[in-house]
């Protein structure tokens, strides 16, 4: 059985009424003999609809009607009585239009993204937004909803990788669809790096080096460590787990050790052989990835803990 949902009043005189799609259509007057207006309801809840568009005509109404693409005709007049009639189309309703702008406050891990909706399709907009990620599929989203017109807005990003590439595209929606931005791209800043070896350091024959700071951290002792090899006591340079985004000694003895196993972090400038530093960044990570799959770690994701720990210790 039919079961009754709720009324809404709007206007006293229905002159016109056409469903669309999920639009419903009303030409209606408020009282008798003065102007009527041009509703439009939105139903993807047919129990609860929204209304997306109001305009007066400004004549009493007679009639509407929506053609097959969305346009509308209404046809009204000045006097009921004895005025001349009109016939008006209205243009049809469409989503809106967004375009990018350059992107801001670039920073190692974080970016503000930047964008406008340039055309609202007669309709406000309610959702506007990002969506980002390291290739064109993205599979992040940065969004706000409200209600929107023509204007500009922008998202701020954190927890980005350093020095890596990313893919990002602005959309914003209204009752209508979605529109989206071709795609555009930003890199996040270098990652951070150690300082230099002092000219003291030390060396060892295999050409990979742990500096005399880094030893006596670990060791505890004042006294300079003159030559240590990357194979030496890994249960003592390895104590806690690794993974992206963190910075220490332990970080610089892991990336030596990979550069030393032919695991290279980089092959020139920061993560290079006899540059290695402290922060376990992108590049790293891959780098742990080939060691893990060589030595069928698993799982092979880049992530330094017990178990790697236990297969260097074994394999210095």
């Amino acid at each position: 059985n039919p079961v009754f949902s709720h009324t809404i009043t709007i206007y006293k005189d229905v002159e016109g009424f056409a469903l669309k799609d999920n639009l419903l259509y009303f030409a209606g007057s408020k009282k008798e003999g003065e102007p009527g207006a041009l509703v439009i309801f939105e139903l993807s809840d047919p129990l609860n609809p929204v209304r997306i568009f109001n305009r007066d005509t400004g004549k009493g109404n007679l009639g509407m009607a929506v053609d097959s693409v969305g346009y509308i005709y209404a046809v009204s007049t000045e006097n009921f009585f004895s005025g001349a009639s009109t016939l008006s189309i209205y243009d049809r309703l469409v989503p809106p239009t967004v375009t990018n702008s350059t992107s801001t406050s670039l920073s190692t891990t974080g970016v503000t993204l930047n964008a406008s909706i340039t055309s609202d399709g007669f309709v406000s907009s309610t959702d506007r937004g990002f969506e980002y990620g390291a290739t064109t599929s993205y599979g992040s989203v940065a969004s706000t909803t409200g209600t929107f017109g023509i204007s500009s807005f922008s998202e701020s990003l954190s927890g980005l990788s350093c020095a890596t590439t990313y893919h990002y595209r602005a959309f914003a929606s209204n009752a209508i669809g979605t529109a989206t931005t071709s795609n555009a791209t930003f890199t996040t800043s270098a990652c951070p790096t150690s300082p230099a070896p002092s000219s003291g350091g030390s060396s060892s024959s295999s050409g990979s080096r742990v500096s005399r700071q880094v030893i006596a951290t670990i060791f505890g002792t004042s006294t300079p460590v003159t030559t240590v090899s990357p194979g030496i006591s890994p249960r003592a340079l390895f104590t806690r787990n690794l993974t992206t985004g963190l910075s220490g000694n332990d970080v610089k003895n892991l990336q030596i050790y990979l550069n030393s196993k032919g695991f290279t972090v980089s092959l020139t400038g920061p993560g290079s052989k006899g540059n290695e530093t402290t922060f376990f960044g992108a590049l790293t990570r891959q780098a742990l990835v080939r060691f893990q799959k060589a030595n069928n770690i698993s799982p092979a994701v880049g992530f330094f803990g017990p178990i790697t720990r236990a297969f260097i210790t074994k394999n210095p």
